[in-house]
Formats: structure tokens, C-alpha cells, sequence
């Protein structure tokens, strides 16, 4: 037949969508807000989406209340890293890559959200959690790349790898903490993300001056939006006799200010 998107979605959905809420653990920014996505309208002329930013273990607690509720629930994750679409597994440190290459790749949650090297990129449903003594050590994801992929397209995801690489769950209030509901009620929504600057300290080995390097910097990162570039030489280096910048031996110090473009 024949279907308006009002009638599709009263015959096939049929949930009120006021009951469900978004939650966040975005490390970077003090939890306990309620913020607004910058750019992330789901609807054409509506508002961006906005959510409340809780701690991890309160996020795990809620989703894992919703699912043996047997209400599974739509999170969202970073999947570029450490996980098998091979083996359907998503766990920490999966492939060493540190071993290999023999670098230190390590990088806390709270950079990768700064840097934007850590933002969500897919979305699944939570179907399944694994608890001991009430902890989850392993959850059940059902993914939408097909029964080609992962377990006949589904994944286990181990704990250590939600702690690290999820971001985002959508979830019907009854499994929401009071305290958690209200936070919107407390914060201004207008506060969000948007407009906030990280620092950003980059060292550069270079044999040109250290405003020539902070210059080719800029360019670079001119495509996400960087400014307000300034240089200083770092603390203990000398600046080489007869020479107005660096040679090959010496580090260059080149701070660069960057809007928050995770959002």
C-alpha cells in the first residue's frame, strides 16, 4: 500500500518518541549538562539533537536495565578502531599496532574526543549484556552490514571496549535514573558545545624559522577551522648561534587554539 511518513510510522513504529531520551559520555566537558550537537538534526527544520552527559558506569547501568527489560536499545560508537567484522569482536587493543610499528599510540578518551579522533561514526542495537556479581563483561550488538559480517551479522562487544569507544545511547526514560531526567531541566540548552576551543601543542623538527612552521601549520588545519596560531620556543632549547629559527637538532613549539569540531 500506499503510505504517508505519519502513517508508515504509526503502523510500523508505534512508540512515542517523547519517551525516549539521548545520553552521552563525552569526557571532555563536564558531566552532569545537557548539551546541544552542533550540525545534527535528524529532521529537516527541527532541533539538533541534545543530551545529557553522564558518567560511563551510569550509562552502562541504564542500558543494561533496558535490556533484560528485553528493550534493546540504539547506541552509537567510534568502529574504526579495534574491531573484527571478520570475528564480529570488538575489544580494546584487538590488533597491536604499538608492537608492530614500535610506538607509543596510546591516547586517552578525553584527547580523542578533543582531537576529534574519537567521535562516533555508527550507529548498532544493544541486544544482549553479560553480567558477573551485576557487572557487564561482554554485550551483544546487532549490526546492519549483513549476515556476511561478524556472527551472522552480529558482534560481541567486550566491556573494556565500550568504555572506550562508545559515546551515545538512546533509551526509554523508565530505565533512566530521576537525577538523570532532570538534567535537562537544570541547564540551559544554549550552553552546548558549540564555540569551545582546545589548545593544541604540535612540535615540529624543522630548519625554518619557527613562524614559517607555525605558518605551513595553519594552512593545514585551516580545513577544520584551526586559528589564533601562536609560536613559542620550547623551554630548555637554544636558539642556534647566528640563526633566526631552528636547524635539523631542534624542536619548535607551535600552539595552535581549535574550536571543539567534534559537534
Amino acid at each position: 500500500g500506499t503510505f504517508t511518513p505519519k502513517s508508515f510510522y504509526e503502523k510500523f513504529v508505534g512508540v512515542k518518541l517523547s519517551h525516549f531520551v539521548c545520553l552521552q559520555h563525552d569526557p571532555s566537558q563536564p558531566l552532569g549538562r545537557h548539551y546541544l550537537f552542533d550540525r545534527a538534526a535528524n529532521m529537516a527544520g527541527q532541533q539538533d539533537m541534545h543530551f545529557a552527559n553522564i558518567e560511563m558506569e551510569v550509562m552502562k547501568e541504564i542500558a543494561a536495565k533496558s535490556i533484560l527489560a528485553n528493550e534493546p536499545l540504539w547506541f552509537a560508537a567510534n568502529v574504526s578502531i579495534d574491531q573484527s567484522s571478520e570475528h564480529g569482536l570488538m575489544e580494546h587493543n584487538l590488533y597491536d599496532y604499538e608492537t608492530l610499528f614500535g610506538l607509543d599510540l596510546e591516547i586517552s578518551k578525553v584527547d580523542r574526543s578533543i582531537f576529534g579522533v574519537g567521535a562516533s561514526n555508527h550507529a548498532m542495537v544493544l541486544t544482549g549484556v553479560d553480567l558477573k556479581d551485576g557487572k557487564p563483561r561482554k554485550w551483544l550488538v546487532e549490526n546492519s552490514w549483513g549476515d556476511d559480517k561478524g556472527n551472522k551479522g552480529t558482534w560481541t562487544l567486550y566491556d573494556r571496549w565500550f568504555d572506550e569507544h562508545v559515546t551515545t545511547v538512546i533509551v526509554h526514560k523508565a530505565h533512566v535514573p530521576e537525577d538523570v531526567l532532570k538534567t535537562p531541566k537544570r541547564q540551559v540548552l544554549a550552553e552546548g558545545l558549540r564555540g569551545k576551543k582546545h589548545a593544541a601543542v604540535f612540535l615540529i623538527r624543522c630548519k625554518c624559522s619557527t613562524e614559517e612552521a607555525a605558518g605551513a601549520l595553519k594552512r593545514v588545519l585551516q580545513a577544520n577551522a584551526a586559528h589564533d596560531v601562536s609560536t613559542a620556543r620550547v623551554p630548555g632549547q637554544q636558539q642556534p648561534e647566528g640563526e633566526a629559527g631552528c636547524d635539523s637538532s631542534d624542536l619548535c613549539e607551535v600552539r595552535v587554539q581549535c574550536p571543539n569540531s567534534r559537534v
